[in-house]
């Protein structure tokens, strides 16, 4: 077996479990959280016990409900900066993205794009 360069190797030192092309060591992981307008107190709870800095960046979609008033209120909850996303953001690490509902959402070379939804296409978040 050939020896992995320093950059390239796993956190556990073993170069079989090297699965990720290097670029993807340098991506933010992004965790999708979503669900209807009951689930703001879960996603409260959830930000309250989640670490200050965990490197990670959270996309949040609430079938129901205003985004930016949705993002105060996470906000309040979150170590984390919560932003309300429009159209297209940069994804960060420890940073909550709140997209409107009925978007529809996409990562694209380390953003976060918000486009619409046909009004007669039916949008739940499942």
């Amino acid at each position: 077996m050939e020896p992995v360069p320093p950059d390239r190797e796993s956190s556990r030192g073993d170069p079989s479990d090297d699965l990720v092309a290097t670029r993807g060591y340098r991506m933010t992981p992004v965790v999708g959280l979503g669900g209807g307008g009951g689930a703001l107190p879960a996603l409260r709870q959830f930000f309250r016990h989640l670490p200050p800095a965990p490197g990670i960046a959270c996309v949040v979609v609430v079938d129901d409900g205003d985004h930016e008033a949705i993002a105060a209120e996470l906000d309040e909850a979150s170590s984390l900066q919560v932003v309300p996303v429009q159209d297209s953001h940069r994804i960060e690490p420890d940073h909550v993205y709140v997209i409107p509902n009925g978007s529809v959402v996409h990562s694209v070379d380390g953003r976060l794009v918000v486009g619409t939804v046909d009004s007669s296409t039916p949008v739940s978040v499942d």
